[in-house]
């Protein structure tokens, strides 16, 4: 994420801290040019090497983990969002 957003000439945020309901808690860094999203490094503890938020069935998957689908998802889906146009 830091060679991604150093790419973009990105400056990284205050890191914040979050937790829902049970799951691991995790840090949140986000990395912007101007008010532009452009990376978001995600560091959950406890999580291992898991995919974070699977079906605890599966092997290497943590339920207790935040939904890194979900997390994934939501942030392409913003990155494609059409930006207002520039105004002369």
């Amino acid at each position: 994420a830091e060679q991604w957003a150093a790419a973009a000439g990105a400056r990284a945020a205050a890191p914040r801290r979050m937790q829902r309901g049970a799951r691991h808690p995790m840090t949140l860094t986000d990395y912007r040019v101007g008010r532009r999203l452009v990376a978001r490094l995600v560091e959950v503890d406890e999580l291992g090497h898991a995919w974070s938020g699977g079906d605890s069935r599966q092997m290497f998957s943590d339920a207790r983990g935040p939904d890194a689908s979900r997390m994934v998802w939501r942030f392409l889906a913003a990155q494609l969002k059409p930006r207002a146009a520039a105004r002369p």
